[in-house]
C-alpha cells in the first residue's frame, strides 16, 4: 500500500504490487525446492463456484515449514525487495517470526486437498460453496470442514433464503454488507433431517445441480437456491 511503499527505495514496486501472492510467469522461474511453497490462492469465490483455477499464487513460507531461505535464490531475491516492509512488523521486531513468513498464517490443514466449505465473510448476500482441492485463502474467506452433516446440504441451507434472514437479521452487518463471522455461524439453527428424509434428499440434489451448473456458468454469474 502507500504507506508501505515510502519504506521501500523508489521504483522497487507500486502499490498493489504482490508480496508473498504472486503470478504464474513467477512461478515459472522457480526450482523444484521453492515450487514445494508454492500454493493456489483464491482471494474471492461465487457461490456454488465449483471451478477453481487459480489466477495467482501464495508463497506460504510459515514459522512451522520454513526456517531458512537458503536454496531458494528467486524467492529470497523476490522477496528481499520488501524487507523493510516485513522488518516493521510488530512480530518480526519480537523475534516471534523472521522477516521472510507470513504474517498470520492458518493451519495448513484447512487450505489443503479434502472436502471444506468456502464463504465470504462480508457480502451482499450469503456466498457459500464446495471443494476437495486445495485452496489458500485469505482471512475475508472462512473455511469449513465437518463430516457431521452432507456438505452439499449445508451450503445450500447457507446459500438459501433461510441463511440470508438469518446473517441478515441475526448476524452483523457492515453497512448494506453481510459479515459473516465464526459466531453467526456457530449459532445458525441447524436441522439436519435423516438422510432418507425426501426433503433432505431433494435440497442435497439442488445443491449438486448448481455445482454442477457453475462449471459451464461465465465468471460474473450469481447462482442462489432459494428456499
Amino acid at each position: 500500500n502507500s504507506r508501505n511503499l515510502e519504506l521501500l527505495p523508489s521504483k522497487i514496486a507500486q502499490v498493489g504490487n504482490g508480496v508473498f501472492v504472486v503470478n504464474e510467469e513467477f512461478i515459472n522461474s522457480l526450482n523444484d525446492k521453492e515450487k514445494a511453497f508454492v500454493k493456489p490462492y483464491y482471494p474471492s469465490i461465487k457461490a456454488y463456484q465449483s471451478k477453481f483455477i487459480p489466477k495467482n499464487y501464495l508463497l506460504y513460507l510459515t514459522k512451522k515449514n520454513c526456517n531458512s531461505l537458503e536454496g531458494m535464490p528467486n524467492i529470497a531475491a523476490h522477496l528481499e525487495k520488501f524487507k523493510n516492509i516485513m522488518l516493521q512488523r510488530r512480530e518480526t521486531k519480537q523475534g516471534k517470526l523472521e522477516w521472510y513468513h507470513l504474517h498470520w498464517p492458518r493451519s495448513e490443514r484447512f487450505f489443503e486437498k479434502g472436502l471444506k466449505i468456502l464463504s465470504l465473510r462480508k457480502t451482499p448476500s450469503p456466498c457459500f460453496t464446495l471443494t476437495d482441492s486445495p485452496a489458500y485463502c485469505p482471512l475475508t474467506m472462512n473455511i469449513i470442514k465437518t463430516s457431521r452433516a452432507d456438505n452439499r446440504y449445508l451450503v445450500a441451507l447457507f446459500n438459501s433464503s433461510i441463511g440470508d434472514f438469518w446473517f441478515r437479521e441475526k448476524g452483523k452487518k457492515q453497512g448494506e454488507q453481510l459479515q459473516v463471522d465464526k459466531e453467526p455461524l456457530l449459532e445458525f439453527p441447524l436441522f439436519i433431517p435423516e438422510k432418507t428424509d425426501a426433503r433432505y434428499v431433494e435440497i442435497v440434489k439442488l445443491a449438486e445441480e448448481l455445482l454442477n451448473l457453475s462449471k459451464n456458468q461465465i465468471e460474473d454469474n450469481h447462482v442462489k437456491v432459494k428456499a
